[in-house]
């Protein structure tokens, strides 16, 4: 798979994950979108140490090209509140 296409994974990703986040009671189970993202933050623990790095400039990228302020500010806390800050080398 090409960088192209994983960057569009991930912004879906993200994107899904920022939804969720944004939600209020009306729109989605509280204890259902925490439940996601904390399958999302365990299964993101899987990616080896060499492409973590990799994966978080793709989420710097993809703030630094976004428009959204809140939604660039969740890119740039991604990797800490999903546990990857601290393994990018």
């Amino acid at each position: 798979m090409n960088e192209a296409s994983l960057r569009s994974i991930l912004f879906c990703l993200v994107e899904l994950l920022f939804v969720l986040d944004k939600a209020d009671e009306s729109q989605a189970d509280t204890d259902f979108c925490v439940k996601i993202m904390e399958v999302v933050s365990a299964e993101l623990q899987n990616i080896s140490d060499t492409d973590v790095p990799k994966l978080i400039a793709m989420l710097n990228q993809i703030a630094r090209d976004e428009s959204r302020e809140d939604f660039k500010r969740f890119l740039e806390d991604f990797a800490g509140n999903f546990g990857l800050r601290g393994r990018d080398g």
